[in-house]
């Protein structure tokens, strides 16, 4: 609490993460708790909070549902609040530009 957070996303159920208190999602839910006493905005992010929604849908200002994808902006800044449906993240962030496409390989006919 000492950088006096306005918002602090908390990951619960990831298999991810390595440490064992994180990835349970009841430990999750009572740091939640905690810091909404303090008066910070909390985000949950985790398939336990997804799957199990009515069983944790006070317990944080926010739930992002599926993976973190720009969504997350709108749930760390409180633009929005609840269960936020999840985003498919784009596929094709990764398209080649027409100048970095390879040259074709196509033989000719003789």
């Amino acid at each position: 609490m000492s950088f006096e957070p306005k918002t602090v996303v908390i990951l619960g159920g990831e298999p991810l993460i390595a440490t064992k208190d994180w990835a349970n999602p009841f430990i999750a839910v009572n740091y939640s708790r905690l810091l909404r006493r303090l008066g910070v905005r909390t985000v949950g992010v985790g398939h336990f909070f997804t799957l199990d929604r009515a069983r944790f849908a006070g317990d944080f200002d926010a739930v992002l549902g599926g993976e973190p994808t720009i969504a997350i902006v709108d749930a760390v800044t409180g633009a929005r609040s609840g269960y936020i449906s999840p985003t498919p993240i784009p596929l094709d962030v990764c398209q080649p530009t027409p100048q970095s496409r390879p040259h074709s390989t196509a033989t000719t006919r003789r």
